[in-house]
């Protein structure tokens, strides 16, 4: 948090008309007397577990120690933080809190003797870079979480994918089948394990993104699907081939002792039974080329 947001009182950025008209349009406050009044100093006594908290972490220790009492006394600073988070509450996304905290940030224009003393003293300067700064790393948090979505969307999909090919795999060597519908479903489950390949590859390189993550490449219980599935996939193609190289034995003994159960096929989702029933179809490489066009 910027110093100035914890030692320029609510009253003073209530009385200044342009700001606090400002921060009533970024609030979508419809004037400056529907704003929240300045708390009683008795009302913000900080509860065990926030001092507790504070006194846990040496950096909020300190910044606390650089302003109290020196340029604000710990009363004060109470009911200037407690203010400020009242204020906090009304915003609905990141953006209008940015707005609103560079706006409680401002030194109202012309500065009393007090205000004069802070800006020289303390607190970044109150510029448009100091706070495009913020807001540039902000779209950058935003952009790294609409890629981090987009690429479990994709492993989602790629493994719905692989899962009805896979199945429908199952079926025919449970059957002892290996027509041409077979050598096709064969054939799409290659490609598909090979693509599912390349997808882990490519996620690895960028593991240092995906930390804590479900496609983390260490721990990541989607990317931990992802690797299921391929090892399924080669499992069940081995068999097939066993099944075509008219050996048999070699292929009833690869089903019956590596491949798993039917309900180990599907991609893990958080759904109730419902979604037990599922129809398997064989999707072939060139017709998903089709639908992702």
């Amino acid at each position: 948090m910027e110093e100035n947001s914890c030692i320029i009182p609510p009253k003073t950025i209530l009385e200044d008309v342009s700001l606090a008209s400002k921060l009533c349009g970024s609030l979508n406050v419809e004037s400056i007397a529907n704003l929240p009044d300045p708390p009683v100093a008795g009302d913000c006594e900080p509860s065990q577990e926030v001092v507790e908290w504070l006194t846990s972490s040496p950096e909020k220790l300190g910044f606390r120690s650089s302003l109290v009492p020196r340029y604000v006394s710990d009363e004060k600073y109470r009911v200037n933080l407690c203010w400020r988070f009242y204020l906090f509450r009304l915003c609905c996304n990141s953006n209008q809190m940015l707005n609103v905290m560079e706006l409680v940030s401002t030194e109202p224009n012309p500065l009393d003797a007090t205000g004069a003393l802070r800006k020289k003293n303390i607190g970044a300067p109150n510029t448009a870079t100091h706070w495009q700064q913020l807001r540039e790393r902000l779209s950058r948090r935003r952009e790294m979480t609409a890629w981090l979505e987009e690429q479990i969307s994709t492993v989602k999909h790629e493994l719905e994918l692989a899962s009805s090919n896979l199945q429908l795999l199952t079926n025919l060597i449970s059957k002892r089948e290996t027509t041409e519908l077979g050598n096709s479903v064969s054939e799409s489950c290659k490609y598909h394990k090979d693509k599912l390949g390349r997808l882990m590859d490519e996620l690895k390189l960028q593991q240092e993104k995906l930390v804590n993550s479900i496609i983390c490449p260490d721990h990541g219980s989607l990317f931990a699907q992802l690797v299921k599935m391929n090892d399924q996939l080669r499992v069940k193609l081995g068999a097939y081939a066993s099944l075509s190289s008219k050996n048999p034995s070699d292929c009833l003994e690869k089903v019956c002792a590596e491949v798993p159960d039917e309900a180990s096929l599907r991609p893990e989702t958080s759904g109730g039974d419902n979604e037990d029933t599922t129809v398997f179809e064989a999707v072939l490489p060139w017709e998903d080329e089709e639908t992702e066009r």
